[in-house]
């Protein structure tokens, strides 16, 4: 979209990126601008790690065996 459809319309254009939508603003055919949703809020690191200190221990080498046989591979 141009910059001059952005502000003639910025309201509706910011209605389109907050459901999702990601635009480009152009000024003279020349790309100048990108808009798009924020991401959402992070993770705390904290949390992670409560999270996973309930997960139960995963033994690598089983893993990768259980992977192989799975695949029908030879690792």
């Amino acid at each position: 979209m141009s910059v001059r459809d952005l502000s003639r319309n910025g309201s509706a254009i910011l209605d389109a990126v907050m459901r999702g939508e990601s635009m480009t603003v152009t000024r003279q055919c020349r790309a100048i601008a990108e808009l798009r949703p924020l991401r959402g809020p992070g993770v705390r690191i904290e949390t992670l790690q409560k999270v996973f200190k309930r997960c139960p221990h995963v033994s690598h080498d089983e893993l990768r065996a259980d992977m192989a046989e799975f695949l029908n591979l030879s690792l």
